[in-house]
């Protein structure tokens, strides 16, 4: 076994080392193939090379020789950035810990990361000597950077909303917590709501709804202050941190811009839209405030400016706290109605008040509430409509009117069919499927389509006039007939009856209730039974009470009536023996104007 090779003696350079073993040709073949610059080289910047191997050519574009003859040439391909440090090393004279990475340039110019491991080492006259190895580490720089841009994107991704680019819920609450944090910084929180968000995404699509968030980031930073944050929380809400906020009015002044923000119209991709905010503020009190707490007073004056009409914005107050609270409880038992079988349908019967027969019935929900007893769609629409139960809620009155609808076609086949009425509300009419909703419930009845008269609103005209319109249209080629309700309350034009398969007008009951009392009510009244005649519109009058409300109407040769007067809502076997015994005896309108019948 041979005996292991002595160490060679101290201060003998890595290439005389070699030649002791090998042979010269062996030695400059193996430093010629080495991926590396070997080399040897005096102490300082401009010091002389001593040795540089063949790889200076592969690695910078420069023979060993040129870097032997020019001694500053190492200097001048420095990186400027990596100057100092390096050059600093050179005149310290003290042994690195660890190895430099610093960047050279090529000869053709491009950059070179390189590893430079150099140890001090003393020749045999007792001259201090640099022995190194230059390694090329571009490609694991490169790598390093990709990883880091990578990791950069992630950390962006992870406190920015990918669809505008605005900090993200996390990130906001970062920046809250740190303003609040701030001794006697005041600071005011704005929660934004786009009103009727939902359908842009039910007319136009969800790649139009995107679109229009998009274009509301931008044009809310032009509201705010340069130090204020806009973040997105989610879906179409927005909040905004407002700093150094002195009082109410301060706040209330960036809320007016916010909202004058909206006036001009949104290019969409699909066309022209008008889009409007509501906005709730909370102001951090004195005593201090905690995030969370704001983001929730601020979301309960939001939906107080919601109550309020809309496109405007409220200040948070304790009472609006107490409102929240019923409105979050109401929604959550909402959720849970239809499952247990709260909900249920009731019928009012509308007359014509010439024959004294029932010519159909509205359908009117009701939920038979498990602790607060029975409650009107008053009490619980306008939740359903803000949390989308308006939907699934919708769709059940629908199909449970249209069935009852068929039972009593079915129970009286000689007789002429009972008309069906349904209210529908602006997110059911601008749903996308909505028409195939309606044609499902026709067809699972069997119903004909024109027993079937959907009752809107005017304001639903006016909330989303396209999208309704085309849908009234469309229906209305399936035979379904519409009914403009509560009309002349509205703002709507009248250019709507010209233009919409608009089948008849329901008088609005504050007309109907000072009818004979009240000479403009009066009035109103005759003029719209006067134009809906010219117009050849059915005309219900809605909210009959009294005897001479009928007399009133009867004198304007109104054709239907609705009310108190003649019948009640009912459930739908209560209706059943109505229709039987008028198919048998019916009731009359006496001379004077009473009615007399089966109530």
């Amino acid at each position: 076994m041979p005996s292991p090779t002595p160490p060679p003696p101290a201060g003998r350079s890595l290439v005389s080392r070699a030649r002791e073993d090998l042979s010269e040709p062996e030695v400059r073949t193996l430093l010629g193939q080495l991926p590396a610059i070997l080399y040897i080289s005096e102490v300082g910047v401009e010091g002389r090379w001593l040795y540089v191997s063949a790889g200076a050519r592969a690695i910078l574009g420069f023979s060993p020789a040129e870097w032997i003859d020019d001694p500053g040439l190492w200097a001048r391909q420095m990186h400027p950035d990596d100057r100092a440090r390096m050059f600093a090393r050179e005149e310290s004279l003290v042994e690195p810990s660890m190895p430099d990475e610093y960047r050279l340039r090529h000869r053709d110019g491009r950059t070179v990361w390189v590893r430079d491991e150099a140890a001090l080492a003393t020749d045999a006259e007792g001259r201090l000597r640099w022995h190194g190895v230059i390694s090329d580490i571009t490609d694991r720089k490169l790598a390093e950077a990709e990883l880091e841009r990578r990791a950069d994107v992630i950390r962006y991704q992870a406190v920015h909303d990918p669809l505008t680019s605005l900090p993200n819920r996390a990130l906001f609450q970062d920046r809250l917590v740190q303003a609040l944090a701030r001794s006697g910084a005041q600071v005011a929180v704005v929660l934004l709501d786009i009103d009727n968000f939902k359908l842009v995404n039910d007319s136009l699509g969800h790649s139009a709804g995107d679109e229009l968030l998009m274009q509301i980031a931008p044009r809310l930073q032009t509201a705010l202050r340069p130090d204020d944050t806009i973040a997105r929380l989610g879906g179409d809400e927005f909040v905004v941190l407002l700093h150094e906020i002195p009082d109410e009015r301060s706040a209330a002044r960036v809320a007016e811009r916010i909202v004058a923000a909206f006036e001009l119209p949104f290019e969409l991709s699909a066309g022209e839209h008008f889009a409007k905010a509501s906005l709730g503020i909370a102001i951090a009190g004195a005593e201090g405030s905690e995030p969370a707490s704001l983001i929730r007073d601020a979301d309960a004056a939001m939906y107080h400016a919601k109550a309020r009409g809309r496109a405007r914005f409220e200040i948070f107050d304790r009472a609006m706290r107490a409102r929240t609270v019923e409105r979050l409880s109401v929604e959550n038992d909402l959720r849970r109605a239809l499952s247990r079988q709260e909900l249920h349908v009731v019928y009012q019967p509308i007359v014509s008040l010439r024959d004294s027969s029932i010519v159909s019935v509205e359908a009117l929900l009701r939920w038979e509430h498990p602790t607060r007893g029975l409650l009107l769609p008053l009490d619980f629409i306008s939740v359903a409509e803000e949390s989308g139960l308006i939907e699934p809620i919708g769709r059940f009155v629908l199909d449970s009117a249209c069935s009852q609808a068929a039972c009593w076609h079915a129970l009286r086949p000689d007789s002429r069919p009972l008309g069906i009425s349904v209210n529908l509300s602006v997110r059911q009419l601008t749903q996308r499927n909505f028409q195939m909703t309606v044609a499902t419930a026709l067809a699972g009845s069997r119903i004909e389509p024109s027993s079937l008269c959907l009752e809107i609103t005017e304001s639903v005209l006016l909330e989303e006039s396209q999208g309704v319109a085309d849908t009234i249209r469309q229906l209305s080629r399936l035979g379904v007939r519409f009914v403009l309700d509560d009309f002349g309350t509205g703002y709507s034009s009248l250019a709507y009856l010209a233009g919409l398969p608009i089948d008849g007008l329901k008088v609005d009951q504050s007309f109907v209730r000072s009818l004979g009392t009240d000479d403009r009510s009066t009035a109103i009244t005759t003029a719209i039974v006067r134009m809906a005649q010219a117009l050849s519109l059915e005309v219900i009058a809605e909210g009959v009470e009294a005897a001479h409300q009928l007399r009133a109407l009867r004198v304007l040769r109104c054709e239907l009536g609705q009310g108190y007067l003649f019948h009640r809502p009912l459930a739908a076997e209560a209706v059943t023996e109505l229709l039987l015994a008028e198919d048998g005896a019916g009731g009359t309108l006496r001379g004077d104007g009473a009615w007399t019948g089966s109530d």
